[in-house]
């Protein structure tokens, strides 16, 4: 759109997530077991989960790097992040059977 490259947040975070199962699905596991409750487990998943997407903004290696002419007017070739105010907002929300559980929202 307007000649903007893509800048998905969610795909680089996806694939980290799937890369590092055996990181969060213990907590799974001790839902299944009975150690930890079920809000528990999904606030570390969305936890870890929003704490990587938080650092793939202004990544030129998890991002398409910044064009010349862009990083020439910006100072620096750090894609999604101008000010950090949407970096800064990134928050996650939990829930199952329609119940929200967590949330990391400051509003």
């Amino acid at each position: 759109m307007f000649g903007l490259p893509e800048r998905p947040v969610q795909l680089p975070t996806q694939r980290y997530m799937k890369n590092t199962y055996s990181g969060w699905a213990i907590n799974i596991k001790r839902y299944l077991q009975g150690t930890v409750k079920l809000e528990n487990a999904l606030f570390d998943i969305g936890d870890r989960a929003s704490s990587y997407a938080k650092g793939v903004f202004g990544d030129p290696f998890k991002l398409e790097p910044n064009a010349q002419s862009t990083v020439e007017e910006k100072g620096s070739n750090t894609p999604l992040v101008d000010t950090g105010e949407l970096r800064d907002k990134w928050a996650f929300r939990t829930s199952y059977s329609g119940i929200i559980t967590n949330s990391s929202y400051g509003g």
